[in-house]
């Protein structure tokens, strides 16, 4: 592959590397540590500054530049049409709204016009976020990719003192509210993340503040399960995150999009009032069987881990050039 140069264009909204919360960015700069290690050249283009990025992202010769913000997708793809460059266009969409039809009228906007963009190539996250796209019309280049993990950075604990964690935005959509409306065992749930939405009430309960990603690291082993109830994911990391650790999972058929179920991972629908009513049973079978299914967890989640990402990037990245 002679074109090893890279360039991966984000908002600007939050620095990367990310120094707390930020998954895209997250990923980005995952895929820049990763690519590198395999002899890429790799440049972030991370600014609110649109001179800025039309000089990084139209006026270069032979890149690959992959953006993860569908604005800057637009505009540079327009002028890169429009000055003739000869510029591999690629783009990926986080946003996670749009697998079950809650997407803004803007957004509506946007991926109609993204949708006589032949020449982009999109790489979605989950066949859901694709779907979405073919949907809107979208007729170029199609490939999927996850997101992936340092699984080798997750503390292990091979008896885990915790029973469950909820970690995440605490807010209608990722679904706490939904755990504690049909939660009635004696086991402790712990709430991690901003606390957002103050009408979903946790003072009964564990919330431990706000989490850094080494904190994550260290802690998240020491429990049994993960759950995440969420309306709406593109392909949440959390999930990917807690099975390195070595926990059980319990979610939503969105959040576990890209899961395949098991003894250790329970996917239910959240919109059948019958299946809310056996989260307790659900979660108490987890429970018991999660040190028995520590090791196979751990050893799943490494379909998820970086290293084996890069390679299916690498391919998508032939077929483009």
């Amino acid at each position: 592959m002679k074109n090893k140069e890279i360039i991966f264009v984000a908002s600007g909204d939050i620095d990367i590397p990310p120094k707390g919360y930020g998954a895209v960015e997250d990923i980005i700069w995952n895929y820049k540590i990763f690519l590198e290690k395999n002899g890429f050249n790799v440049k972030i283009v991370n600014t609110k500054n649109i001179l800025k990025l039309i000089k990084e992202t139209v006026f270069v010769k032979h890149k690959i530049i992959h953006f993860h913000y569908e604005p800057y997708l637009i505009i540079s793809y327009l002028l890169n049409r429009l000055f003739f460059r000869n510029n591999k266009i690629v783009f990926t969409c986080h946003n996670g709204y749009l697998v079950n039809n809650k997407e803004t009228f803007s957004f509506k906007i946007i991926a109609k016009i993204i949708s006589f963009f032949k020449k982009a190539n999109m790489i979605s996250i989950s066949p859901l976020m694709e779907k979405y796209f073919v949907s809107k019309g979208f007729k170029g280049k199609k490939y999927i990719i996850q997101n992936g993990i340092d699984t080798y950075k997750f503390k292990q604990y091979k008896n885990p003192t915790k029973d469950i964690i909820y970690l995440g935005n605490i807010n209608k959509n990722k679904g706490q509210e939904r755990l504690l409306n049909h939660y009635n065992l004696e086991n402790t749930i712990d709430f991690v993340g901003p606390y957002i939405d103050k009408t979903i009430d946790l003072k009964n309960h564990n919330y431990l503040g706000i989490w850094g990603k080494r904190e994550v690291f260290e802690k998240l082993g020491n429990y049994k399960i993960l759950v995440l109830l969420t309306k709406s994911e593109g392909d949440p990391l959390v999930i990917k995150e807690a099975l390195s650790a070595g926990c059980s999972i319990l979610t939503s058929k969105i959040g576990g999009v890209n899961l395949e179920e098991n003894e250790f991972i329970k996917i239910i629908d959240i919109e059948n009032k019958e299946e809310l009513k056996k989260i307790n049973t659900y979660i108490k079978k987890l429970l018991e069987n999660n040190s028995k299914n520590r090791k196979k967890i751990i050893e799943y989640s490494k379909k998820f881990d970086w290293e084996n990402i890069i390679k299916e990037y690498k391919k998508v990245l032939y077929s483009i050039i």
